[in-house]
């Protein structure tokens, strides 16, 4: 279904992310996917891979500079932090809304440009964006900013 199509997973190391891209290269697609670390180890040959951090807008571009004609891209990188807005800290800030909301942000402006006719953008949300957790305060706020975008 997805044979001779390109994707691109951000936050595909694990989890969600690397569920997508296994099952999108089953599908036949040629998947890359990025993080903010070195290759892991155990991930197979098939995968492409690039140590982006999402929230840098000069490795985004440079990332996205070798993608003309991306068919899938999945916004995926995420951080959590469990605080209340008063034990938020501006790092914690920079941290997660820089994964959570900018990213997104940067990626689909970097990547829509490149993208085929056609192409499809993920963004992946939580329930968290649409419910009020005091605990997950920052969290809300950033998958609310990705549905919004979305």
């Amino acid at each position: 279904m997805l044979e001779g199509k390109t994707a691109l997973v951000t936050g595909g190391r694990q989890g969600i992310g690397r569920g997508i891209a296994d099952r999108f290269a089953e599908e036949g697609a040629t998947v890359t996917l990025t993080g903010r670390g070195a290759r892991p180890g155990d991930l197979p040959a098939h995968f492409g891979w690039s140590g982006t951090d999402v929230s840098d807008a000069v490795a985004v571009e440079a990332l996205a500079a070798g993608f003309d004609g991306l068919d899938i891209l999945v916004n995926n990188a995420g951080v959590q932090i469990e605080k209340t807005v008063t034990d938020t800290s501006d790092d914690d800030w920079d941290l997660l809304m820089g994964a959570n909301a900018k990213g997104v942000f940067q990626m689909c402006r970097a990547l829509i440009p490149r993208m085929a006719a056609g192409g499809s953008i993920i963004n992946i949300g939580s329930i968290s964006g649409q419910t009020a957790d005091p605990g997950l305060a920052l969290y809300n706020a950033s998958k609310a900013f990705v549905h919004g975008l979305t």
